[in-house]
């Protein structure tokens, strides 16, 4: 293409007959517009890539967040499993029937606490694992290049 270039430019340059010239600027005109869609592709690609890459890295923000989400779920589902083990041994050792009654409400609303609980937890556990999917995977470009490289596979 560059070729093509500087080959008008030369015979522009010459100064040929009429008819050649016209031919050489004709040529030189589609060199250089060959040479702008060539550079209008190539900025467009770049800004697809870049655009890519911006959205990987939202992604695996949002992986990192929703799986710190879901840890701190998990542990404080630790700590209500404790709580209704309280409330358990409670009801048990419960003397009158006002005791019992108030420990196995404190424990109805504990179980239910742990009910919506693993809820949030299996939301947050899928919101972690959709997250994950979405980030997608790097490919260096050494290993697009040559796959069979070294820490490729």
């Amino acid at each position: 293409m560059i070729r093509v270039v500087v080959l008008a430019w030369c015979l522009a340059l010459v100064g040929c007959k009429d008819d050649k010239h016209d031919k050489a600027r004709e040529l030189q005109d589609r060199a250089l517009e060959k040479v702008d869609e060539a550079n209008h592709e190539e900025a467009k690609a770049k800004a697809e890539a870049e655009a890519a890459e911006k959205a990987a890295a939202e992604a695996a923000k949002d992986a990192a967040d929703a799986r710190a989400v879901f840890e701190k779920l998990a542990a404080e589902r630790v700590v209500l499993e404790k709580d209704v083990e309280t409330a358990q041994k409670q009801v048990e050792t419960a003397t009158s029937k006002a005791e019992v009654a108030a420990a196995k409400e404190v424990l109805t609303a504990l179980q239910a606490r742990v009910t919506e609980h693993n809820q949030r937890i299996a939301e947050a556990k899928a919101k972690a694992e959709r997250a994950e999917r979405t980030k997608g995977v790097r490919i260096s470009k050494e290993c697009q290049d040559n796959p069979l490289a070294k820490g490729c596979m």
